[in-house]
């Protein structure tokens, strides 16, 4: 029975790891883009009560991101493993691909469930300033993965993907800072 009981916590832990260690890293960005935020005088604005644990399969976006002249609407993403491969094919399909190495040498190769990309409604009550704002859409990523692809093709940070911005939180991060720094540079503020 106690066999049992730790195979049973064994198998438990591996299903539930990869939630948990998404929650902690989402956590982590939640601070770090308010902290972001106060620190270059953006305004950030959730769209949801626990908008840092946005589903991939959701269909609004999460939070956004206020500068002097841009809207950056926001759609997090997530993948399970950080030794991934994430893979979005230009039929809205997206899908991970990982590696198991039981022996030396011996690679199997594990591939997700295929599922189809969202497509991202405006379900959300804009603010009478927003409307002579530029809007950008974003996809940001987190955690992130080895490499992303598009039809098989490597897809660069801060490219197209279905009509949003590709980021990681770091390209992102720069962004926003440069928002900041071209404000001060033309004496915008």
């Amino acid at each position: 029975m106690k066999v049992f009981i730790v195979i049973l916590c064994i198998v438990l832990l591996y299903v539930v790891y990869p939630y948990v260690k998404i929650f902690f890293k989402r956590l982590i960005l939640f601070f770090k883009l308010k902290r972001l935020c106060k620190r270059n005088g953006l305004t950030l604005v959730k769209n949801k009560i626990f908008w840092f644990l946005g589903r991939n399969g959701s269909s609004k976006y999460d939070f956004f991101v206020e500068t002097e002249e841009k809207i950056f609407k926001v759609k997090l993403f997530s993948v399970k493993y950080k030794v991934s491969f994430l893979f979005f094919r230009s039929d809205s399909i997206y899908y991970t691909e990982r590696y198991i190495t039981p022996l030396p040498r011996v690679f199997i190769p594990i591939t997700s469930l295929k599922k189809r990309f969202p497509e991202i409604t405006e379900n959300f009550e804009k603010k009478d300033e927003w409307y002579i704002k530029r809007e950008i859409p974003v996809l940001l990523l987190n955690p992130v993965c080895i490499e992303v692809y598009f039809d098989r093709k490597v897809l660069p940070v801060g490219e197209n993907l279905y009509g949003m911005r590709f980021n990681s939180y770091k390209t992102f991060k720069r962004l926003l800072e440069s928002e900041k720094t071209s404000y001060e540079q033309t004496g915008i503020d």
